[in-house]
């Protein structure tokens, strides 16, 4: 599996940007986005594709400055993904997807 990732600060929260290859076709995943404090908000959901690339948009109501992290959950609720979200001088950096 590969996925990539990049965020778009909003005045009403965050937005992920998704692509992925290799998630199960047919399989409903979850997307929480992590705040500084460890609460857990959605970000939506999507279904796997299999081998063929997704793009997939997804919206929490997380300000930027509060999210740390965002996670893809399976439906068992395990990690599938994580990406660790960082900011430089209010200036977004991107984040890093890794396999769980």
């Amino acid at each position: 599996m590969t996925a990539s990732a990049g965020v778009v600060a909003h005045t009403w929260g965050v937005e992920i940007k998704l692509e992925a290859v290799g998630l199960a076709a047919g399989d409903t995943y979850d997307v929480v986005v992590i705040t500084g404090d460890g609460q857990r908000r959605s970000a939506g959901a999507f279904v796997g594709v299999g081998a063929e690339t997704m793009n997939c948009n997804l919206n929490s109501d997380v300000l930027r400055p509060d999210a740390t992290k965002f996670q893809v959950l399976d439906d068992s609720g395990q990690r599938v993904l994580v990406a660790e979200l960082r900011l430089s001088a209010g200036r977004e950096l991107g984040g890093e997807v890794v396999d769980a």
